[in-house]
């Protein structure tokens, strides 16, 4: 998955779910942020972030706010992943049915350093039980790294694919 029209920016502030305030080229601009999320811990102030342009007229904001970099320098989409219409979420549909699956629950996790989803049991241990007992219900889970660009977020799934 590409995205077009790809803009570097500083973050502001965000006024409300929808509305950002950024900086492209020392003038501020107003953006639409599609990640209803709170994204606290993401979008603050002074941080890089990516955005990509709209070619609507009709519009009232000329970009999307895509991704933003953290601290740490990962690079984080925040295209609304959890929306079934996103980009993001699409193309793992895609993705699920050329693999040859019926139906896809998605959880996305991204975190600095943690390459499998048995990580997260420190920090939310009921997300993994929940998970424990999906998969002894039949549920396969798996284990699909993606790699995040400004311009693009692409997914690795082949038979090497870990399952957990």
């Amino acid at each position: 998955m590409r995205y077009g029209n790809i803009t570097r920016a500083v973050f502001i502030d965000r006024t409300n779910r929808f509305i950002a305030h950024v900086e492209i080229d020392g003038r501020e601009n107003t953006v639409h942020v599609k990640n209803t999320g709170r994204c606290r811990e993401l979008l603050i102030p002074g941080a890089e972030v990516w955005l990509a342009g709209s070619d609507n007229p009709a519009r009232k904001t000329a970009y999307d706010l895509i991704a933003v970099r953290k601290p740490s320098g990962l690079l984080v989409n925040i295209d609304s992943p959890d929306a079934p219409t996103q980009r993001g979420t699409k193309h793992l549909r895609e993705l699920a049915k050329a693999e040859g699956y019926q139906a896809v629950l998605l959880f996305v996790i991204q975190m600095d350093g943690v390459t499998e989803v048995r990580g997260n049991r420190d920090t939310d241990p009921a997300f993994c039980q929940t998970l424990e007992e999906a998969k002894e219900a039949g549920v396969k889970v798996i284990f699909l790294p993606c790699h995040v660009e400004p311009d693009g977020l692409s997914f690795a799934a082949n038979e090497k694919t870990p399952r957990l």
